[in-house]
């Protein structure tokens, strides 16, 4: 999240921010323009205000944005083609694309564990009481799924991470099951890549660099996805040609993809 100040925010709130930044002061941002550049930016105006460590009732709990509300359908014109997405890694860090959606084969865990309040990735089991890192908040740990997709439109494919809701809503399996599976030796790839298949989205994605063995990979993870009953008042993205050729970091491929047997 980046918030910028301009003219007196920045002499005035902003040198107090400065000023206590160590203690992380709760901050109440009013009447700023919200935008989604850098996943959510919020950069002050003429009538804006900010409340720095208001007092506020002790049981007062604020919930991290939620995607839905913020990352509404975007307009036509917003959505990039994957290959222009991917062209300007260096500048741009998300972009809405749209595409057909396939499973990425080679991986064997599909879930996750996440704190229930803020959703964030925790590192506990699910019979877990935790004090989330995240959103500093006593909480109790849920499974989710997590899985690796392949998005294709006419100019390339992409490989990214889809989890929560969004993933959950494309496959037949709860994230239980998903963890039982791996855990039983099941394997169930070829179901997941066919309820995965029937799917084209329009999803926001984020790009971002990790470190892995020594060097940085680039990973993109869906941030929000719609599929085509929740677009009925937008225009929709069209299925790709059969035989469509499609270019990937990989190298060209066929759109239209031999399923695993």
């Amino acid at each position: 999240m980046l918030m910028t100040l301009w003219n007196e925010f920045e002499h005035d709130e902003g040198s107090k921010i400065a000023d206590m930044i160590s203690t992380a002061p709760l901050i109440i941002v009013l009447r700023v323009k919200v935008t989604t550049f850098n996943i959510l930016s919020f950069t002050t105006r003429y009538s804006s205000g900010i409340l720095i460590s208001p007092p506020l009732p002790d049981d007062l709990f604020f919930k991290q944005y939620d995607a839905n509300c913020l990352l509404s359908p975007p307009n036509e014109e917003d959505i990039k083609a994957i290959s222009t997405f991917q062209a300007s890694f260096s500048i741009q860090k998300a972009a809405w694309v749209q595409g057909t959606v396939k499973l990425a084969y080679g991986f064997t865990k599909y879930w996750t564990t996440t704190c229930v309040n803020c959703h964030k990735i925790v590192n506990a089991n699910i019979d877990w009481i935790i004090h989330c890192p995240s959103c500093k908040q006593q909480s109790e740990v849920e499974l989710r799924a997590r899985i690796q997709i392949i998005i294709t439109d006419p100019s390339r494919s992409i490989h990214c991470i889809i989890s929560g809701e969004d993933a959950e809503k494309m496959i037949e399996f709860t994230p239980l099951q998903l963890k039982q599976a791996q855990e039983d030796g099941f394997g169930i790839d070829i179901e997941l890549n066919d309820a995965l298949k029937k799917y084209t989205v329009v999803c926001f994605l984020k790009s971002y660099k990790t470190p892995f063995q020594g060097q940085l990979q680039r990973k993109n993870t869906v941030i929000k996805a719609y599929i085509a009953t929740e677009l009925s008042h937008h225009p929709l993205p069209l299925a790709l040609p059969e035989n469509t050729q499609v270019s990937s970091a990989l190298g060209s491929s066929s759109a239209r993809h031999p399923e695993k047997s």
